[in-house]
Parts: structure tokens; sequence; C-alpha cells
């Protein structure tokens, strides 16, 4: 569904923050006369294990948003003999349009960043190369640039409000925060040179600038000044490039470029960051290839906007299923949410439904240290040895476009949100039927990893969640959950409530022109 462009580069100051950082850009701005050639260092992949080495499973439920007194009471409430099956109570609430408020400050680049380049050997390449993802450093010109009182001082006024389009959307609750990170984003403004485009780069974050949708409003989607890279509204680009991926993209124009296009929710480490899985994808002439995933850590710093770090530059390969890119599931120790002790679930598309894959929380980062569901539901087992795309072994059934799989305390099982592969833009929803009510131990339960139920029991299919109107442009497309929104009262956290939103493509131009058309629009979901 996507139209996408090239990414121009722009300059960055780097920060560290919670995991190790590095750092996209959406800036036309001269890097420098000086040209570096790069070259690959030597890159070390260790061969995964085929043996089994089984994953401690000390561990439970997810929680997205701070963990409530009625979300407390709900799991400690007197065992039933089932669990409470979910419905849906009101679903008919106007759909909204979000709108922008850019933070209008930005911090203006003064350091010298020469521009990188290639050998012309690496620039012709016409299929993804492993080594300009995993063998470079991040590019200093890209990313989130992390505001603090040693820099504050320098930062300057916008010239003009910069209008924006962009693709994703999805994102969650983080550290107080009402999260939205985006894939291609462009922005154009009547500052730039010719009064039109300024610039495109292929992610971006936004939070919403006041709950507006707990008072029935559309969403007000700020970006932090950390995201922009010039008076008339380029951007940094949130996630960032390697300098080899950079100097891909500056050295063939919009003919070729890496973009990382992330579509799924983030999937919450501790109190203060979460984790994202987003693909890397190699467009040759606007033809899309998978070309593996990087695992980013991100975090919402007191000032500028939202930071990511790609804590591995590339995780898994392009010719392995697209693990964790269609989203995940975190699943705490016995201390509860906002630890950083248990696992991480991650799920991957496969030819008839999910496949599902796990790793203790604090060794995402390691490819080897991941094993894979094998099937056998009620007694399923993991093991080392990765699965195909094809394989039978999938835990939950269906041609998924775009999923959001959940605990709710207040029915004591999990529910999954998503899209299918159909050509019509419902989002749709389903709930795990388990045998006995699920209560995750550090709630008064009986289960350490409460995740694991996933696999073991039945999803029954509820049809249609919510009609989005059709776009003028295509299918309403990344339909999901927003986890957390509500606070105390999402469903997330023992509440009823849950936000949905998805992105309705417009009748407009490309994404790296003044009219590209791509529209973010959310609604509320109230359960029983």
């Amino acid at each position: 569904m996507r139209l996408r462009a090239r990414d121009l580069l722009a300059p960055l100051v780097l920060s560290s923050a919670t995991l190790p950082l590095q750092a996209e850009a959406g800036s036309p701005v001269q890097h420098g006369h000086e040209r570096i050639h790069l070259l690959p260092n030597r890159i070390r992949r260790v061969a995964r294990s085929a043996e089994p080495e089984p994953v401690s499973t000390t561990v439970i439920s997810r929680s997205v948003g701070p963990v409530s007194t009625q979300a407390a009471n709900t799991a400690n409430a007197a065992k039933a003999a089932s669990i409470v099956v979910p419905t849906v109570k009101s679903n008919d609430s106007q759909q909204l349009l979000s709108t922008t408020s850019p933070d209008m400050m930005y911090l203006p680049n003064t350091a010298a960043n020469p521009q990188m380049w290639l050998p012309e050997k690496m620039q012709a390449l016409t299929d993804a190369v492993d080594s300009l993802s995993m063998a470079y450093p991040m590019d200093p010109g890209t990313g989130n640039l992390q505001i603090d009182s040693a820099n504050e001082q320098q930062m300057k006024s916008l010239g003009c409000t910069p209008n924006m389009s962009r693709d994703g959307g999805k994102g969650g609750y983080l550290d107080g925060h009402k999260l939205f990170i985006f894939a291609d984003t462009s922005t154009s403004s009547t500052c730039t040179p010719d009064g039109g485009f300024a610039g495109f780069v292929s992610t971006s974050a936004a939070v919403d600038n006041g709950n507006n949708a707990m008072s029935g409003n559309a969403l007000s989607l700020k970006d932090g000044s950390g995201e922009w890279a010039s008076d008339f509204g380029t951007m940094r680009g949130f996630i960032p490039l390697t300098a080899g991926e950079s100097a891909f993209n500056n050295q063939n124009n919009a003919s070729m470029r890496y973009a990382i296009w992330p579509d799924s929710s983030i999937i919450p480490y501790d109190g203060k960051s979460a984790f994202l899985y987003a693909p890397i994808v190699f467009l040759n002439h606007e033809q899309e290839t998978y070309a593996g995933s990087t695992l980013v850590s991100i975090s919402v710093p007191a000032m500028g906007g939202p930071v990511a770090q790609r804590i591995a530059p590339k995780l898994f390969m392009g010719n392995e299923p697209e693990w964790g890119t269609v989203g995940g599931i975190r699943s705490y120790g016995a201390a509860g949410p906002g630890n950083s002790d248990g696992l991480v679930y991650i799920f991957a598309k496969g030819d008839t439904g999910l496949l599902l894959a796990r790793t203790q929380a604090t060794t995402v980062a390691d490819s080897n240290s991941y094993e894979y569901y094998q099937g056998g539901g009620l007694a399923g087992t993991f093991s080392k040895t990765m699965p195909s795309k094809s394989s039978a072994a999938t835990f939950v059934q269906g041609a998924f476009t775009a999923v959001d799989i959940f605990y709710s305390p207040r029915h004591q099982t999990f529910i999954c949100v998503y899209q299918d592969a159909e050509l019509d833009s419902t989002i749709f929803w389903k709930y795990l039927n388990a045998d006995k009510p699920i209560i995750p131990k550090y709630a008064g339960g009986d289960e350490v990893d409460i995740v694991q139920n996933i696999y073991k029991y039945e999803w029954i299919d509820q049809g249609p969640l919510y009609q989005p109107a059709q776009p003028s442009g295509g299918r309403a497309y990344n339909g999901g959950m927003h986890a957390g929104y509500f606070d105390a009262d999402d469903i997330t956290n023992g509440g009823s409530k849950m936000l949905i939103a998805w992105i309705g493509p417009t009748a407009g131009g490309q994404m790296n022109s003044a009219s590209a058309g791509y529209e973010h629009f959310s609604t509320t979901i109230e359960f029983n």
C-alpha cells in the first residue's frame, strides 16, 4: 500500500540512553566536501545451534501502562471457574483525524560531519547487502537528538510550521507518554527555497499532546524538538541509519535506498524503555525487498521527545521469517510490570498463521538466545531450531497484516486485534478460550509465565471490531490497538476502554512530494 521515496541526510549529535545508541535523517543539508571511503569491517555472526537450549520461564503478564488499583482488584478477585468472555459494549464512536502540533524549536547542526562515501562497487549494488547494516557505525547525521541542559541554550525557532504526511502510526504507553511511531514521513513548508517539499525520512515519532482521546477528541501528535534538523522543517528521522545505509541512500539519489519501516507496537522492557523490532527494507526503483530486522530501544527523556537506539543493527536476516516485525508481547517476571526480568515473545508471519519465538528480556539483542515454538498446543515445545515461513508450527491461524495480542486483567484471558490480508479496511478481533482464568502470580494467581497460554488454547474469532470509512486512496491499514492509552481505564490495566488507530491513504502524491497523502485516524472501543 505504501508509496516510498528516498531518505535524505541531515546532521545530528547523538546521545546515549538506556541501551547502546547509534544513529536517519531528512535534510538536504550539506555534510561537507570531504569524502571518506568506508570499507566493510569483517562480519562475524555466530551460527545458531541446532540443539535445544530451553529458556527459563520465570516470567509473566504483559502490562503497558501503569498498574492500577482496578487492575490489581481484578487480578486478585476470587478465582472463578472460567475466564470472563470478552464482549464489545460500544464500537460506534466516530473516527477522528489526528492533527500534528510539532515543537517549534530545533537544534542547529554545528558539528563538522563529512559526507560518508562508499567505494564505487558498493554504490552500484542492486540487491540488499548485509554489511551496510552490520559493518558500519551509526551515522551521526541521523536519529532523534536528545535535548538536555548542555545543548538547550543553542535551540532556535522553526521558521514555519511544517505540514506532515506519514505512514505507520502504531506505538504504546511508555513512561507516562502515549507514543506513536511512523514509517515514511514527508514534510512540506512555505519556508523551503521553493515553498514546497521540505524533506523525507523513513521514520518519525510523536506523542499525543494532552491525552486527547480521553475526552473524546482527536489526537494531537507532537513531534519533539530533537526531531527537527533545520529552520524550514527537515527531519533527522527517528530511528538512526548506519553510515553504510546512509551513504548508499545518498549516493544513489532516489533510485535505490534502505529504509526502516516500523509496523508494530512497542514491547515494554522496564518502566523507562521499550523494544521495537523494525523491518529493514531495500528498495530498488520502489521494488521492496525485506532485508532483515533491526532491534531498537526507545526511551522518552525529559526534553526533546522520544529517542531511539539500534541495539542490534541487524538482528535477524532477510532470508529468515520476519521475527518481531509484526509484533510481540512482554511476559514480566515475578516482580511484575516495571522490572527488567522475564521474557519477550515475538511473532512472525507464516504462510498459515503466526510463528512464535521467545528469549529473556535481558538478551533480546542476541539472535542466538532465541528459541522457537515447534507446535504441539497444550503440550507445545520450544527449541533452538528456527522454523521456516512455511512451517505449520503456528499458535494462531490466519493471514495477518497487522496484529496486537495483549492480556486483559478484566477478562482474565488474552485478546487479539488484527487486520487480515483481505482488501478491505476492517479491523477484527478474537479472544483466547482458556479452560481456566489466567491470573499472573504477582497479582495473586498461580502462573509465572502467563503468556505461554497463547499457544495452549484455541483462539475464538469474533468478527469485526471496527469498520473504518474507506479512504479515498485505497484501504485503511496498519490498524491496531494502542496499549495503555487510557491509563487505569485501559483494557490492558483492568479497565474497559481501548484506543485503536490506523492509516488512511488519500489520493495525494508520492511521499517525497508536498502533496503526499497519508492520514492517521483513531477511535475508542469499550468492552463489557
